[in-house]
């Protein structure tokens, strides 16, 4: 179980995080190199403009 006592952070938007997406899927794209998946950024952080 999750514990939801703590307080919630939110971090204003950063631009960096579209790039630092992308260089994720890059790195995990060429451990797993010719295996077939589809490797998507979700989440607040894939939001333009959002904060997380």
């Amino acid at each position: 179980m999750v514990d939801l006592d703590e307080p919630i952070h939110l971090a204003r938007f950063d631009p960096s995080w579209g790039e630092l997406g992308r260089e994720l899927v890059r790195q995990v794209s060429s451990v797993l190199q010719d295996m077939p998946v589809a490797i998507e950024h979700i989440g607040s952080t894939s939001v333009p403009g959002l904060d997380a």
